[in-house]
């Protein structure tokens, strides 16, 4: 289907992509400008349920009756993107939901491929998210990069990625752990500590438990054969 993200003719879903703020005239008159990235409605809506519920035209009631509640999207068949995305990250995301891929992905920096996360978990675009995740976890994931990655998973709820970036510092603890930049994105997800330490702990190998030795003195019964006068003998 790579072919119809071409066929600008019979596309009927637009997404506006926040590009920049344009002054006019004075300081306090501005005006918003945006980029529109077209898509067809029926792609849209057969690869995704976020986009199948975003077109809705209306609720059913119990009645089969339309109730003719729907989202300003389904109306206007345009969505207006959150500014943190760009026009690549959108086209990206087309192209995965037009050919079930992103071919040139081993191109995309670790930054943009963050922000497909984030978009995938925001749209439901499980299978998006999976693919995502395996190119962070196979050509990005290093002592620089790993805690940052690790921090995005508890936003984008990304198990895989999250399993992958404990494996990583546990196989390389000593750099990780030594990294300033480590450091400083952990003291903004403390809680993202404890599965490290419980990793770290499973490693330890497991040994007997010494258990301390009690020695009790008797002094009050005499052992058997043994004088227990305190005082030696005096000399003959």
């Amino acid at each position: 289907m790579r072919e119809l993200l071409d066929d600008e003719e019979h596309m009927d879903a637009k997404f506006l992509i926040h590009d920049e703020i344009i002054s006019s005239g004075t300081a306090s008159m501005k005006e918003q400008k945006f980029i529109e990235i077209r898509a067809h409605k029926a792609i849209l809506t057969a690869r995704g349920e976020y986009f199948k519920a975003l077109f809705r035209k209306g609720a059913t009631t119990s009645d089969g009756i339309n109730s003719g509640v729907a989202f300003r999207e389904s109306k206007e068949g345009t969505i207006e993107v959150d500014p943190v995305f760009t026009q690549d990250h959108i086209r990206y995301t087309l192209e995965f939901l037009y050919t079930n891929r992103i071919q040139r992905i081993q191109a995309v920096c670790t930054d943009d491929l963050l922000c497909l996360l984030s978009l995938s978990d925001k749209w439901c675009l499980r299978d998006l998210k999976r693919i995502v995740e395996h190119e962070l976890i196979r050509n990005h994931m290093q002592v620089t990069t790993v805690a940052r990655m690790y921090c995005a998973t508890e936003d984008y709820n990304a198990q895989r990625l999250s399993k992958a970036c404990i494996d990583f510092i546990m196989a390389n603890i000593r750099q990780v752990t030594g990294n300033a930049t480590f450091q400083e994105e952990m003291k903004n997800y403390p809680h993202l500590c404890i599965p490290v330490l419980k990793a770290a702990a499973d490693l330890i190998p497991e040994g007997p438990v010494l258990k301390k030795q009690r020695t009790e003195t008797n002094t009050n019964t005499p052992s058997a054969g043994i004088s227990s006068s305190p005082v030696p003998d005096s000399d003959p």
